[in-house]
């Protein structure tokens, strides 16, 4: 009846899971103006080892959106906000190459259910960075955005804590 009542009595915090495992870096160290700026919301990236190539639903949701060029996938989850795994810096220029994604844009995800795999020895090899970004995009939506500072980080461990206005 009162649909915008329904957000009510949901948690104050939402937790967002790491899509892979790998070394944590700081936004302003990402070797890349747009995410070391934050122009597309806060962010932290990721330096998975070659090898790591599956990437996990940082949250249970709806993928929204999967770049034509298959290097970034955007989920909304059910707490409204919406998350963006960018694999590599710039990997748009491999067009699609090397990334092979197991749902599609509109598909409800899990958290920790596997999205999309990626060749992170052909990336490295074309000469791009494997630095994976996790973006906020809405962050502007949430009192607070803070992501943990530790080295390393494993598949699902949390990574980033939101706090609604």
């Amino acid at each position: 009846m009162f649909s915008f009542l329904s957000k009510f009595g949901r948690d104050e915090t939402i937790e967002i899971a790491s899509p892979l495992s790998g070394k944590l870096i700081e936004a302003s160290a990402i070797p890349d103006e747009a995410f070391a700026n934050g122009i597309l919301g806060p962010c932290v990236g990721i330096l998975p080892p070659e090898d790591n190539n599956v990437v996990l639903a940082p949250a249970a949701g709806t993928i929204t959106q999967i770049a034509a060029t298959k290097h970034c996938v955007i989920i909304t989850t059910h707490d409204d906000a919406v998350v963006m795994v960018h694999i590599g810096l710039d990997t748009v220029d491999l067009k699609g190459e090397g990334f092979t994604y197991m749902l599609k844009e509109g598909d409800q995800v899990t958290r920790g259910e596997p999205i999309l795999s990626f060749d992170g020895k052909l990336i490295k090899s074309r000469g791009f960075d494997l630095t994976c970004p996790l973006v906020i995009v809405n962050a502007d939506g949430f009192r607070t955005v803070e992501f943990v500072s530790q080295e390393l980080i494993e598949p699902l461990d949390p990574i980033c804590v939101l706090k609604r206005r």
